[in-house]
């Protein structure tokens, strides 16, 4: 667990083969950008990178994306046992 990975894709194979019930947005895989442990595990995924999948995959405006994802997303994930920590990064 407290390895760098060399790429995403070593990440998701760790994501498979960990019995952690990691829970995040299947269709927003892109958007993760590591692991975080706040009690048990949870995957730590970029805000932004939300954002801009919502943009560009469902064709919403920056403002729809935005509120799209704090109130379908963030908000889900409360609720959700093990759900993703997001997080906005410095440029």
């Amino acid at each position: 667990m407290y390895n760098y990975f060399d790429d995403v894709g070593e990440l998701y194979e760790y994501l498979e083969s960990c019995d952690l019930s990691l829970q995040y947005p299947t269709d927003m895989e892109d958007a993760i950008i590591g692991i975080v442990t706040i009690g048990e595990p949870r995957v730590l995924m970029d805000s932004c990178k939300c954002i801009e999948i919502l943009e560009q995959r469902d064709g919403m405006s920056f403002e729809d994306a935005v509120e799209f994802f704090e109130y379908n997303t963030i908000r889900g994930s409360e609720y959700i046992e093990n759900g993703p920590v997001f997080s906005t990064l410095i440029k």
